[in-house]
C-alpha cells in the first residue's frame, strides 16, 4: 500500500492563525455569540477564517472563500478537519449578521483586552482621544494655501 501526500499553502497565514489561538480569538467569540446547532462552522471559526483569509492578502468576494481555502491546510488553521465545502458565503454571512447584532464594539472590545492582556501591553496610557478641533478665522481669500477645505466639527459648533 503506498501513502498519498500533498502539499499545502501555508505562508504568513500560519503565524496569523498561531496569534488567534494564542489570544483565544475563536474562543472569545463563541462565547459571546451562541453556535448554530446546524452548523458545523462556529462563529468563532468562521470570524478566523475570514481573518486569515483578509491577511492572505486575497480579495476575494464571501463566495469565494472556500476557493481560497482550496490549497490551504484548514484543518491547521481550525484544529480538526472540516469539509471546505463549509466555508459559503451563506455561512460567513450569517456569521457576519451574528456579529453586528451583538455589537463589533463588545466583541472587539472582548478580543483587544485578551491581546493587551496576552501581550502585556502597558495599560498606563488607556485613552482615546476624540477632540473635536475647530479653525476660526477667513479662508479662501486669494492668498489662501489651501491647508483648510474640507471638514466639520464632531460636535456641530
Amino acid at each position: 500500500m503506498t501513502t498519498q501526500y500533498n502539499s499545502k499553502v501555508l505562508d504568513h497565514l500560519g503565524i496569523v492563525s498561531v496569534v488567534c489561538d494564542e489570544i483565544g480569538l475563536t474562543k472569545i467569540i463563541d462565547d459571546l455569540i451562541p453556535p448554530d446547532p446546524r452548523s458545523k462552522l462556529s462563529i468563532g471559526e468562521c470570524v478566523k477564517l475570514m481573518l486569515i483569509n483578509g491577511l492572505g492578502f486575497s480579495s476575494r468576494p464571501l463566495y469565494l472563500e472556500a476557493q481560497f481555502f482550496n490549497s490551504k491546510p484548514t484543518e491547521r488553521f481550525i484544529g480538526r478537519p472540516i469539509d471546505i465545502n463549509e466555508i459559503t458565503d451563506d455561512r460567513l454571512g450569517k456569521c457576519l449578521d451574528s456579529c453586528y447584532e451583538k455589537g463589533c464594539d463588545v466583541i472587539f472590545a472582548s478580543i483587544a483586552t485578551k491581546a493587551a492582556l496576552k501581550y502585556n501591553v502597558n495599560r498606563s496610557f488607556r485613552h482615546l482621544d476624540t477632540t473635536s478641533m475647530s479653525v476660526d478665522g477667513e479662508y479662501g481669500r486669494e492668498d489662501d494655501i489651501g491647508l483648510v477645505r474640507f471638514g466639520y466639527s464632531k460636535d456641530k459648533a
